[in-house]
């Protein structure tokens, strides 16, 4: 018996949420006390839900139905029911489906995921569409601070704040409000209306097709767009005549420093910008920095998972293909990484930062936010940066006056080769090559007569960015 209950947990994905209480706990130690005050004397605005009986049954059904399946599938995401909403003194008609994929949104039959669709043209919050998703599920307040770096470095971020709810009279708690995919995200962020896509192998996924498609300006644009993502698989055309370098080097060195690679792959979402006719990136689901899965360890960045051919559609392998987004990533990667700007940060967010912590307290007053991971993870790209690369020389041919030696770049950086030299012969040969990962080149150098092709070394440093000046030896 304890086994099948153990089985339900996991299936539920209740036993993730008992790890973390657990985790938490030991963090927080006696500050549980005043956290509890301190959401105690919260005030968070508050949603009153009504839904009559038949769409609860409906809402039921369709839970099961995802519960036996192991994942919340299309099916039940088309699970539509009619309900009112009440903010203030505010009543609103709204529309209320199941949403998600994993089962943590699910877990509880008390306290799951919607998506809330207002209707008769009113909105809530300046949004139309909305969801309603249980604090865990975007691991608390770590899903704000990432929205929170991508408004500092002037990315697309989705509002994301936390509210208190009640469903038919029943006290839900805390519940985290997640902007939706439509044209009052872009109208927030002051960007012009424009196509908001998914891509996977092979197809995009257009947000919204059957209201936009309607403007024949936005069916062009979703032609264009089709196109030159076409080119881009089939090299036709350079990434960086359809997508915003700058922004996705942005986009990719945020991911790094928030160890939130859940937000990459088939989570990715992207806008195509009618103004510049570029792609920028719609960044969510970080799903990192718990205490529960401990301190977060740099095995890669980034730049070392994308690289080589991968999936033609998988913009990011193209992107690192491309020179001038590298040296830009990496610039990135270097700024975010100074200990000066997560203090910056912090100071700049303090205030909403402290108010939305202690509305999450109301429910959860065990509750820590690893604040130091993010400080740690710094160091941890500093010295990902400063490792050894194995950028392998070598004499390729000797013909007694002049010598070709190869250069092969086995690391996920480009390189610049600074020089060749003797410390001990008094020779110097400066390069000025660039190397890309993977890549080899062949340089001839002169020496003087007495200068032994046994005695040399290089030089040479990552592309780009100030970093340290490695040396190696040539092999004889």
């Amino acid at each position: 018996m304890l086994i099948l209950y153990g089985a339900v947990l996991q299936k539920n994905q209740t036993t993730a949420t008992m790890q973390q209480l657990v985790f938490n706990a030991a963090e927080t130690k006696l500050s549980v006390f005043s956290n509890y005050l301190s959401g105690f004397l919260s005030s968070p605005a508050r949603m009153y839900i009504d839904v009559e009986f038949e769409g609860m049954q409906l809402l039921n059904y369709a839970r099961e139905s995802a519960l036996s399946k192991g994942i919340i599938t299309d099916e039940e995401q088309e699970v539509t029911v009619k309900a009112k909403l009440s903010v203030g003194s505010e009543v609103y008609r709204v529309e209320l489906s199941p949403t998600g994929q994993n089962l943590d949104m699910i877990g509880s039959i008390d306290k799951r995921a919607y998506k809330v669709k207002v209707l008769e043209g009113k909105k809530i919050y300046g949004m139309e569409e909305f969801k309603l998703l249980p604090p865990i599920s975007r691991h608390h307040i770590v899903e704000w601070i990432g929205h929170a770096l991508e408004n500092k470095e002037g990315l697309i971020a989705l509002r994301y704040f936390f509210i208190e709810a009640t469903l038919n009279g029943d006290d839900l708690g805390v519940y985290a409000i997640e902007e939706h995919f439509n044209k009052e995200l872009l109208e927030n962020r002051k960007a012009r209306e424009g196509i908001i896509f998914s891509a996977k192998p092979n197809q995009i996924k257009i947000f919204n097709e059957k209201i936009i498609s309607k403007d024949i300006n936005k069916r062009n644009q979703i032609r264009l767009l089709q196109s030159a993502l076409q080119s881009v698989k089939n090299n036709e055309i350079e990434i960086g005549r359809i997508f915003d370098l700058e922004k996705f080097a942005s986009h990719f060195a945020i991911i790094d420093l928030m160890d939130g690679y859940h937000a990459v792959g088939v989570n990715s979402i992207y806008y195509f910008n009618p103004v510049t006719n570029l792609i920028e990136p719609i960044t969510r689901e970080y799903n990192s920095l718990r205490y529960s899965d401990g301190q977060p360890n740099v095995d890669e960045l980034m730049i070392d998972m994308y690289q080589g051919e991968g999936d033609g559609w998988a913009f990011a392998n193209k992107l690192f293909k491309n020179n001038e987004f590298t040296a830009q990533y990496l610039t990135q990667l270097l700024k975010l990484s100074d200990q000066k700007y997560l203090d910056e940060f912090f100071e700049e967010v303090d205030e909403d930062l402290s108010i939305q912590t202690k509305i999450l307290y109301r429910d959860d007053p065990f509750y820590k936010f690893p604040k130091e991971y993010m400080y740690e993870r710094q160091q941890q790209i500093i010295g990902w940066l400063n490792q050894d690369l194995s950028i392998v020389a070598s004499i390729d041919e000797d013909n007694h006056a002049l010598y070709n030696i190869k250069v092969r770049n086995n690391s996920p950086f480009p390189i610049e080769l600074i020089k060749i030299f003797s410390p001990n012969q008094n020779f110097e040969s400066l390069s000025n090559n660039i190397v890309l990962p993977g890549k080899e080149i062949s340089l001839s150098i002169g020496l003087e007569p007495k200068v032994i092709m046994n005695d040399l070394n290089f030089s040479y440093k990552i592309y780009g960015i100030q970093n340290i000046v490695r040396e190696a030896i040539v092999v004889p």
